[in-house]
């Protein structure tokens, strides 16, 4: 019901709730009223061995430290690009590439935005 509500209709609003609850219900009851009280989806059992939870723990520390990595490195390129001084001409001829590409491929300016600002 979640998923319905926040990917298929996109707002939490109570008059979108109580028809999705009610679809929800209804389908839950019809579905035992033809198919009875049974399980409908069915797994097969899995085993976690001591490695696997090894594994997982492994897992975590290295995101964990490729997490502290990628924060220090943005912190300091921002430290570090605070204090470059480029002239105003310099920057915008940095931005005639982008420009020239954004305007054969509109693709590339986003949602809603066009070359004449509008």
């Amino acid at each position: 019901m979640v998923f319905t509500i926040e990917v298929i209709l996109g707002e939490w609003k109570a008059i979108n709730i109580i028809p999705v609850a009610i679809a929800s219900v209804a389908g839950a009851q019809i579905s035992r009223i033809l198919q009875g009280n049974q399980i409908a989806f069915e797994h097969r059992l899995f085993h976690i061995d001591l490695l696997d939870i090894t594994a997982c723990f492994g897992l975590a520390l290295l995101c964990a430290l490729a997490s502290i990595l990628l924060t220090r490195l943005l912190r300091g390129s921002a430290r570090l690009s605070g204090s470059w001084q480029i002239p105003l001409w310099a920057r915008a001829a940095a931005d005639v590439p982008w420009a020239a590409s954004a305007s054969c491929c509109r693709q590339f300016l986003g949602k809603d935005i066009t070359l004449s600002g509008r």
